[in-house]
């Protein structure tokens, strides 16, 4: 969808892709975007969508059953959040 090269690109579409998936009940399909998403949220230079993997993958955790991930996630995340300074984002 996106250059090999355009992580942001790759990143943002990946992760739409996925929630869309997860909101259609295709959870086996939305796994490996997720998986790149969380690969690329890194090296993603904008703390605002950094912030958005951060309720994004907070998400997907929660929904897998894996709540004792959920808040190393959101600790890790929190700084992009706060830079973001969307109260949203910093709230999740």
């Amino acid at each position: 969808m996106a250059a090999p090269n355009d992580d942001e690109v790759r990143f943002l579409v990946s992760g739409s892709l996925a929630l869309w998936l997860y909101a259609h009940h295709r959870v086996a399909e939305a796994r490996p975007h997720l998986e790149l998403s969380e690969a690329l949220a890194p090296r993603v230079p904008d703390p605002y969508r950094q912030a958005w993997w951060g309720v994004t993958g907070w998400h997907r955790l929660q929904w897998e059953g894996r709540f004792g991930e959920v808040i190393s996630h959101v600790a890790r995340w929190k700084p992009a959040a706060e830079q973001s300074r969307s109260r949203f984002l910093t709230l999740g």
